[in-house]
C-alpha cells in the first residue's frame, strides 16, 4: 500500500543501562501527520528502540486545501513499526523476547483533530481521514454561526481546524455514511473518532473479514485532551454536549447521538488491552495505559506541570502551548483554550497558538516542487542563502 521505508534502530548502550532485559520497558505509538513511530523506553525515559515510517499525503485533485490520509495505511504502518521494533529487540545482542517478558504498557500520542468515520460492525472506514489542516470546511464553519459563539463552552472558535466541522462535512458528503445514520439500526454502528480512537479500536480488536477493513470489535475511546479538539466537549462538564453537537450538525438533516463519539477517559489510565490476533503476537495482552494529543504530550513531556510553563514545538506545524492551571482561561488575543491533560482526577488546562505549516513546508519543497531530495538539504540551502 505504501512506498515508504520503515527505519528501525536499537540503542544497545541504553539497553545495557536497563540491564539488557525488557524489565520495565514501555512502548509508545507516536502517530503524527507526516509519519508514524513506535518507540520503546526504559523506566528512566531513555529510548531503547524505535521505528519510523512515513505515510501517503493525499491531496485530492482539483480540491485546493484538501488533505487526507488513508486510515488503513495509518494502522498498517503502525503495525509495521511495532513489528519492526519487536524483531529488532529480539535480534539485538541482548535477544529481548517481548513474548516471554512483555512490555509494561503502551501509550499513544497522535495528530489531533484528524477525523475518521467508520462502521463499528465491519471495521470499514466510510471515507479517508480528513487531516487537521484540511480547509474544506471553512464555509461549513462560517454557516454554523458567529466565530466565537461556542468559545465560552468549548474554548475554541468555529473553524475548519476542529473535528466537529469535519464530522459535519462527512455527514453532508459521504452517501454511505449518511444512509447508515438515517437507519434506526445502523445509526448505532457508526463511530466518529480522532486517530487515537482509531488506534485503540484496532489494538483492542481482531481481524475483520470485510474487504477494506483491518480489525473489528475493538473499543472506541479517547482522552480529554483529544476530546477538547472537537467543538463537542463542554469544558465545564468535561462531557460531550448534545447541544454543541446539534449546533454544529444543524442543517444536515441528521441527528448525531453522543454514543457515535468515543468514550472520554482520563489521559492516564487503562484504555484496554491489545487483543489476541490484533496483529503483533508478542504484544497481545499488553495494556494501553495513556493517551495524549501530540501537542499536549509535548507539554507534559517537557514537564510543564505548573501554570505559566510553556513549550514550543516544530513538527508538521508549529505550536506554542502554556499551562494555565486547573481552570480554563479565556484568551482575548485569539489563542485557543484547551485541555492540557488529566491525571489522578485533576484536569489541567492550557492556552495554545498554532501555525499550520512548519515541517510540512519542507516536505512540500521535497515532494511537490522537487527543489530538494531530502529534508536535510533544506538546512544546507538555507545556510547558503544571503538575506
Amino acid at each position: 500500500m505504501t512506498q515508504f521505508e520503515c527505519v528501525t534502530e536499537v540503542f544497545d548502550d541504553v539497553l545495557v543501562e536497563a540491564g539488557g532485559s525488557s524489565c520495565s520497558l514501555i512502548g509508545s505509538i507516536d502517530q503524527g501527520t507526516s509519519s508514524t513511530r513506535f518507540l520503546v523506553f526504559t523506566k528512566n525515559g531513555r529510548i531503547a528502540a524505535s521505528s519510523q515510517m512515513e505515510h501517503t499525503q493525499i491531496f485530492p485533485h482539483g480540491h485546493v486545501g484538501w488533505h487526507e490520509h488513508n486510515p488503513i495505511e495509518l494502522w498498517e504502518n503502525t503495525l509495521t513499526c511495532m513489528k519492526s521494533v519487536v524483531c529488532a529487540l529480539k535480534e539485538s545482542k541482548f535477544a529481548i523476547d517481548l513474548k516471554k517478558d512483555p512490555l509494561k504498557a503502551i501509550g499513544i500520542t497522535n495528530q489531533r483533530e484528524t477525523t475518521i468515520a467508520w462502521n463499528l460492525e465491519t471495521g470499514q472506514p466510510y471515507y479517508n481521514a480528513i487531516v487537521w489542516d484540511d480547509l474544506r470546511t471553512v464555509s461549513v464553519a462560517e454557516k454554523i454561526g458567529e466565530k466565537d459563539s461556542l468559545r465560552e463552552k468549548t474554548g475554541l472558535p468555529l473553524a475548519s481546524y476542529f473535528a466537529g466541522t469535519k464530522v459535519r462535512w462527512l455527514i453532508d458528503n459521504v452517501s454511505e455514511l449518511r444512509k447508515d445514520l438515517m437507519d434506526e439500526v445502523k445509526h448505532k454502528q457508526v463511530r466518529f473518532g480522532t486517530v487515537d480512537s482509531w488506534l485503540v479500536y484496532q489494538l483492542t480488536g481482531t481481524q475483520s473479514s470485510f474487504k477494506g477493513a483491518a480489525n473489528v470489535g475493538g473499543d472506541v475511546m479517547t482522552d480529554v485532551s483529544n476530546a477538547s479538539r472537537w467543538l463537542f466537549l463542554n469544558l465545564h462538564t468535561m462531557k460531550w454536549d448534545q447541544d454543541l453537537i446539534d449546533t454544529v450538525c444543524h442543517g444536515s438533516g441528521i441527528c448525531v447521538a453522543a454514543y457515535c463519539l468515543p468514550e472520554i477517559k482520563s489521559s492516564s489510565g487503562i484504555f484496554g488491552h491489545c487483543a489476541t490476533d490484533f496483529g503483533v503476537p508478542e504484544l497481545e495482552g499488553v495494556c494501553i495505559a495513556g493517551i495524549l494529543g501530540d501537542q499536549q504530550a509535548a507539554l507534559f513531556g517537557q514537564c510543564a506541570f505548573h501554570p505559566g510553563e510553556a513549550k514550543n514545538t516544530y513538527g508538521t506545524g508549529l505550536f506554542l502551548m502554556m499551562n494555565t492551571g486547573t481552570k480554563p482561561v479565556p484568551s482575548t488575543n485569539g489563542l485557543l483554550t484547551t485541555v492540557a491533560y488529566e491525571v489522578n482526577g485533576e484536569t489541567m488546562f492550557a492556552l495554545e497558538g498554532s501555525v499550520s505549516h512548519s515541517g510540512s513546508t519542507i516536505q512540500w519543497l521535497r515532494d511537490q516542487l522537487g527543489i530538494i531530495r531530502n529534508a536535510s538539504e533544506s538546512e544546507t540551502l538555507a545556510s547558503e542563502a544571503h538575506v
